[in-house]
């Protein structure tokens, strides 16, 4: 049986990093493709995400 506070807990994460994510998100591609840091910052909070 899955523990609901892990649950909880790693959804918790997930909605974090996925707000990050969006409030990194550049208004076009070619302003997200033209800044490595923010590749790199949207990149580490999807791992986390996925985690």
């Amino acid at each position: 049986m899955v523990d609901r506070q892990i649950v909880v807990a790693k959804t918790a994460l997930i909605e974090k990093s996925v707000a990050r994510i969006r409030a990194k998100r550049p208004a076009n591609l070619e302003q997200f493709m033209a800044e490595p840091d923010l590749q790199d910052i949207v990149m580490f909070n999807i791992i986390q995400a996925l985690r």
